[in-house]
């Protein structure tokens, strides 16, 4: 397929897919007073040949402060940033395969002594498999790998350029009046210096350039130390975009292209964020496709305000769901966990829980997350290349 027209019809695919949703709770709409909303939408693409087709579907701009953290207890979904989540339902997607509960569309088994269920030499093969403490592959209780299917490419278009370093010339050019830049003092001033130095949040400070960013917030708002959108995508170059539970059963994946409008993309921005920033090359560097026309109705506006909703969808089961404040939509409790039926099949338990019988048991979320010690490797030298990479309150539980 020609590169001169793919990123225009990755684009017109996804936001297609999207006006197509009968869901109207969860997309951008009039607040009383009469003032437009709108929302980040984010999706995947996987390209087979000429053919496309959307795998998941996100939107959303909103993330949890930090101190949600202490009580959350695996309930809560942080980032409902919409490429985060559309990454976060396609790892549900991709246990839904293993699990067999329906078609493996983007999965192959991988057969004893390294053949492959397909043919041809496997895209997403990587010398960085699981090097877990509870082996997936060896042994009574193995449980067989998978990999992505070699003829597959796969496309993250996303309608706004991911916040953090690879739009710090975008937004400079443009900030709307909730996007507050001054370090004003906040509720949060009381952490410790050591980790305040660190931080830089969000939009502030246009001129350091090639730093780790928090998401972005009003300066009066309480902290989130979740990490900028750039930053987890240009980590995601070097450990993949699976999560710390498909990647104990499917050989790392990575992402083959970012799809960005050409008007909101610049290239010395992404350049730096994705490559300059680092002393050692990515394993599978992101390639950057743009597009001219762009159809999409819910785009940033400096007139509208950003909806407080995420809504995120499947497109290969049909399965959708409207997230607000890290849990089902009517769910939230103030400072207290939803009720079981009130949280995210995207949260964090929800993902440990779909998973059980299909991976190794682990007493606690922290041992599962240091279960792929390969993958927890590649993922600190990174974040140490980085620079300063803020760490969040450990969330940890059972099941």
């Amino acid at each position: 397929m020609p590169h001169s027209d793919l990123g225009q019809r990755i684009a017109d695919e996804v936001v297609a897919s999207f006006g197509k949703l009968n869901i109207k709770s969860g997309k951008p709409g009039t607040r009383s007073n009469g003032v437009s909303e709108w929302t980040v939408l984010a999706g995947l693409v996987a390209i087979d040949g000429d053919k496309l087709w959307v795998v998941s579907l996100a939107t959303g701009v909103k993330a949890m402060p930090d101190d949600v953290r202490s009580f959350s207890a695996g309930s809560i979904v942080h980032d409902m940033h919409a490429e985060i989540l559309c990454l976060r339902i396609f790892n549900w997607y991709l246990m839904e395969e293993i699990r067999g509960k329906c078609e493996r569309k983007l999965l192959e088994p991988i057969l004893v002594g390294g053949s492959c269920g397909g043919t041809g030499s496997p895209k997403s093969e990587h010398s960085d498999v699981p090097d877990s403490d509870k082996d997936t592959e060896n042994g009574p209780h193995a449980f067989p790998r998978f990999r992505l299917r070699p003829s597959l490419k796969l496309a993250l278009y996303i309608s706004e350029p991911p916040c953090g370093d690879a739009s710090m010339t975008h937004i400079s050019g443009g900030q709307s009046s909730w996007e507050n830049l001054e370090n004003k003092p906040s509720d949060h001033d009381s952490e410790p210096a050591s980790k305040k130095q660190k931080v830089v949040r969000g939009r502030a400070n246009f001129d350091n350039i090639g730093v780790v960013r928090t998401k972005p917030g009003r300066a009066d708002s309480k902290i989130s130390y979740s990490k900028s959108c750039s930053d987890k995508l240009c980590v995601k170059q070097y450990t993949g975009i699976l999560n710390c539970i498909t990647s104990l059963r499917v050989n790392p994946v990575y992402l083959d292209y970012l799809v960005l409008e050409r008007s909101k993309y610049h290239c010395e921005d992404f350049s730096r964020c994705f490559r300059r920033r680092l002393s050692h090359p990515p394993p599978h560097g992101l390639e950057i496709l743009t597009f001219d026309k762009n159809n999409y109705p819910y785009a940033k506006n400096p007139h509208r305000i950003p909806s407080a909703l995420s809504l995120v969808y499947s497109g290969l089961t049909k399965t959708a769901q409207v997230v607000n404040n890290g849990v089902k939509n009517g769910a939230h409790v103030k400072n207290k966990p939803p009720k079981p039926s009130g949280a995210s099949f995207l949260c964090r338990r929800s993902l440990w829980s779909q998973a059980q019988g299909e991976i190794p048991d682990f007493k606690s979320y922290r041992e599962l997350k240091d279960g792929n010690r390969t993958r927890q490797e590649i993922k600190k030298k990174t974040r140490d290349d980085l620079g300063s990479w803020p760490e969040c309150k450990d969330e940890d539980f059972s099941l």
